[in-house]
């Protein structure tokens, strides 16, 4: 059998309950609260004879257990004067269901217990009394309203956050590579049948100019270096698939001429090409609402050869198939263009802080946690940055874990939960969802998580697990 004593406010070592004339102290109250099937609630005090009893009056002493909005009366004690005593022996009349005791003599400690109900998480203990058979005008009930509060819900876990082990995750600055890539779309046009590019043909030269200006913007930062450009070419379904194999080769072959005609990337431009978007197509008609669309897309999916998929399409679905021709078939005429590039590490603060101003996303999550570490720990500021690289970094489970504790300490349960559920599997998760399921107070959840984190020596873990007791 588990016993559980927990601590308790009282007014006093010993509490004199008066009623009337006549006083009986009681002292040396407990609750406390055994756990199992069937679990119960144990009550104990003491109570002391007096002397001070007048002998014809009896002081009846009623303990009153209250918790929710309930109240159970516990057997009473009366305390009789040498007369009233002497009298209900001699009448026998003992009284059912309640304890007899003479005022003189030694204090007696009493015991009993009450099924355990949740609601008895908050018990307060009060006692009643009243004077009968004295004929002074101060008979009648006396109370002491709050003589005993015991609070059984498990205490609060102030969070403590591993800091020395969540730093052991980071790696040296230095050895940190960021890498980035951006990816771009463009329609350069061409004569029908022709590999040529003419830069001044229709929409080319703002085309043209879009990709220059993008690969501009990366070259010209120095804190950049380009590492690799590459263009990948796309003809549509129309036309015998030998030949859109041809254009959407000598095309995207024509672009990267062109491009590199401006730059000079050499082997660092590389290309490559998909003869006819067919997957393009379909998402297109999977997100439409042609009247044909399922069939449409039954031959889309079907093992035929592209140009019988083209040629079935054009005889069977002739209104849709204008549609596709005129509407779709442009747009999947295209190059998408992307360019690789390494960004360059900062090992100083204060260039790391003017960088997550204007640029964050050329950060790495070590270069935002070098910047935190120079506010004080548990700082506002401090625990700004580690939510900023949550933000910043939400693929990252180390930053994620961070930002949770930052959220748990905020008592923000709903960010912590989603930051704690791209957090990875490891014990410092363990312990963050522990912690989580505790300010929840789903202990039975919360237990075994933070078991996990005590084996593995988590800092905090352990008297996390001392507040789990339901």
């Amino acid at each position: 059998m588990n016993i559980l004593k927990f601590s308790f406010v009282a007014l006093g070592a010993a509490a004199m309950l008066s009623a009337a004339a006549a006083e009986v102290p009681v002292s040396g109250l407990d609750l406390k609260r055994v756990k199992g099937e069937p679990g119960k609630l144990v009550i104990s005090y003491t109570i002391d004879r007096p002397a001070s009893i007048p002998s014809n009056s009896e002081v009846v002493v009623t303990p009153v257990l209250h918790f929710g909005n309930d109240s159970i009366e516990l057997t009473p004690t009366i305390v009789a004067g040498r007369n009233a005593f002497l009298a209900r022996k001699r009448n026998h009349d003992m009284p059912q269901g309640m304890n007899l005791v003479r005022s003189k003599g030694e204090p007696i400690q009493y015991e009993t217990s009450v099924p355990w109900q949740k609601a008895m998480m908050k018990s307060e203990l009060t006692f009643r009394t009243e004077t009968v058979g004295c004929r002074c005008k101060s008979d009648g009930v006396g109370r002491l309203p709050q003589f005993l509060a015991v609070n059984f819900e498990p205490k609060h876990f102030d969070l403590i956050i591993p800091e020395a082990q969540l730093a052991a995750l980071e790696k040296n600055i230095k050895d940190v590579v960021k890498t980035r890539t951006v990816e771009k779309s463009a329609h350069v046009n061409y004569k029908v049948g022709s590999m040529v590019l003419l830069p001044d043909f229709e929409s080319n030269p703002a085309e043209l100019g879009a990709i220059l200006a993008t690969i501009d913007s990366v070259r010209a930062d120095k804190d950049l270096t380009v590492d690799r450009v590459q263009i990948h070419g796309y003809a549509s379904p129309e036309g015998s698939y030998k030949l859109n194999t041809k254009l959407a080769a000598g095309r995207t072959e024509a672009l990267r001429k062109y491009v590199d005609s401006h730059f000079n990337f050499g082997k660092t431009l590389t290309t490559t090409s998909t003869p006819e978007d067919w997957a393009g197509l379909r998402n297109w008609v999977a997100a439409s609402s042609l009247h044909d669309k399922d069939a449409i897309l039954s031959v889309i999916d079907s093992s035929l050869s592209p140009d019988a998929k083209d040629e079935k399409l054009k005889n069977g679905f002739p209104n849709a198939y204008k549609i596709l021709l005129y509407e779709v078939y442009p747009t999947l005429r295209r190059s998408d263009y992307s360019i690789n590039y390494t960004v360059r590490n900062y090992t100083k603060p204060e260039t790391i802080a003017q960088v997550l101003k204007t640029n964050p996303d050329k950060l790495s999550f070590e270069e935002v946690m070098l910047l935190a570490r120079t506010y004080k720990t548990g700082s506002a500021e401090r625990d700004d940055l580690l939510l900023t690289a949550a933000r910043l970094f939400p693929d990252d489970w180390r930053a994620q874990l961070n930002g949770s504790f930052v959220a748990l300490k905020r008592n923000d349960l709903e960010a912590a939960r989603k930051m704690l559920a791209r957090s990875g599997d490891s014990p410092l998760a363990d312990y963050g969802r522990g912690v989580l399921a505790l300010y929840n107070k789903d202990y039975a959840g919360a237990r075994p998580l933070l078991e996990r984190a005590a084996k593995a020596n988590i800092q905090g873990a352990a008297e996390a697990l001392t507040c789990c007791e339901e």
